[in-house]
């Protein structure tokens, strides 16, 4: 092997290098990192001995024939354990989701069943002959407005026992106005019970 071999197939060797040579430590691996210069150095600090002994060495090992180790096997490891934490994140973050919306749907679920459902009674209202007039006198009047656009369809009058109550939804609060005006006007009654709506 030369030179230019040791710096480019270093990823390949580093873990025969580390066999050859044992004084070597993995801090010296890493820094020598593919330099042959780094290399020779950490040699000759190592063994103690000359540049020339050094390269000596060097010149004289059969990569080939290098018995292989683990330290190539604890990269491959460390790679492994890469992947495996790049797995459980990628796995993860989407479990911590699933779980994090099955536990609001379980507490809302649980808030509903809690939450007594609200009974709405509708209290049926007999108009008398006399009760239905007045209603009638009413939408006549509303019909007869220019001034209201809601759609009188959405509007329900019911009268009982003299005290009407207006319902539904109106376009603005100067048509509820106009509505309630109306009511008060007709209906000959002291009572009127607003339950309109502006949307």
């Amino acid at each position: 092997m030369n030179r230019e071999q040791f710096e480019n197939q270093w990823v390949q060797i580093r873990s025969s290098v580390k066999d050859r040579w044992s004084n070597l430590t993995d801090e010296d691996i890493r820094q020598i990192n593919g330099r042959y210069d780094q290399f020779v150095a950490k040699l000759q600090q190592r063994y103690n001995i000359t540049r020339d002994e050094a390269e000596a060495q060097f010149r004289s090992w059969d990569y080939e024939r290098a018995p292989k180790t683990t330290y190539l096997r604890e990269d491959s490891r460390q790679t492994s354990d890469n992947t495996l934490g790049k797995w459980l994140l990628g796995a993860g973050i989407p479990l911590l989701l699933l779980a994090g919306y099955l536990a609001y749907e379980n507490s809302r679920t649980h808030d509903e069943v809690r939450t007594a459902p609200k009974v709405v009674r509708e209290v049926v209202v007999t108009e008398t002959p006399g009760d239905r007039l007045i209603s009638l006198n009413i939408r006549k009047a509303l019909l007869d407005n220019d001034q209201i656009t809601t759609n009188l369809d959405n509007i329900r009058i019911v009268t009982s026992n003299n005290a009407v109550t207006v319902s539904g939804v109106v376009a603005s609060n100067a048509e509820r106005d106009a509505i309630l005006r109306i009511v008060k006007d007709n209906s000959g009654s002291k009572t009127v019970n607003n339950q309109l709506q502006v949307k």
